[in-house]
This record gives C-alpha cells, structure tokens and sequence, in this order.
C-alpha cells in the first residue's frame, strides 16, 4: 500500500510595505519615549510598552475592556492602569463612551 504524503499549503505573508513600516516605527518611537509616573522607564517597562502598542497596531479594530487588557497582557491591575493612562496621555489609545480603549487614530 502506498502512503499518501500530504503536503500542507503554507499561507505567505504579504511583505510590509515601506509606508507601513515607517509609520509603526513612528508610533513606537514616540510612545518609546514616554516617561513611567515616578521615575524613568526601565527595560521592561519599554518592552511591554512596545508590546502593547505593536497589539493595536496589528490588529486595527482592537478594543478592549480593563480586564481584556489586564488578562491580555498579564500585568497587575495598577500596572495595567498606568500603562493605559499614560498611552492615553500620549494619544495613541483613546477611551470609548463604553469604558474600552482602542487606538486613537480609527473611529
């Protein structure tokens, strides 16, 4: 008997292009330099930052309660708090009437 290979079918990404790129480089440069309440940002602090921010850049339509975001991203409430305040601050989240926030810059 002959075993059949089945060949899985990989989907490709569609390359970035330059416009994408440059404009996310942009937005995580800005928010990359955004102070901590109390004190500089460390490392982590920068990376988690940035780990946010490339989340709702990803993924556009992105809207997420308090709790979403604090299960999401696995920090404490009071950590979850702050980041959200201060990418508030810096207007690359904004808040909907309902209490969830989203990237700013979609409707």
């Amino acid at each position: 008997m002959k075993r059949l290979q089945s060949s899985p079918q990989r989907r490709r990404r569609k390359p970035r292009t330059k416009a994408v790129t440059r404009r996310r480089g942009a937005i995580l440069g800005n928010v990359a330099r955004m102070k901590v309440i109390g004190g500089d940002a460390d490392t982590s602090d920068d990376a988690l930052r940035s780990r946010v921010c490339a989340e709702f850049i990803e993924m556009p339509g992105l809207q997420l309660t308090f709790e979403q975001a604090t299960r999401l991203w696995g920090i404490e409430p009071i950590a979850c708090r702050q980041l959200i305040d201060e990418l508030v601050a810096c207007g690359f989240l904004k808040r909907t009437p309902s209490g969830r926030v989203m990237r700013a810059d979609r409707h």
